[in-house]
């Protein structure tokens, strides 16, 4: 999934997903790139918001791990 950023920053993430079947349910694993300009990139590295935006992205990877699970 690709996203298109205008504000607090310019950026365009691009967000892929993977899913594992293990013994006991789906494993559901997020590879998450930051794309951006060079003073972005800075502030968004002395800010910590890649690791904000995979926090943000944690509840929704939840929900959809189960919703995989139920089928």
């Amino acid at each position: 999934m690709k996203c298109d950023i205008q504000k607090p920053f310019v950026a365009k993430p691009t967000f892929d997903y993977y899913f594992t079947e293990i013994p006991n349910g789906i494993e559901v694993k997020q590879d998450f790139k930051l794309e951006s300009g060079l003073v972005d990139a800075f502030f968004m590295w002395l800010f910590g918001a890649k690791s904000e935006m995979e926090k943000t992205n944690q509840q929704g990877l939840d929900l959809l791990k189960n919703a995989v699970e139920k089928k």
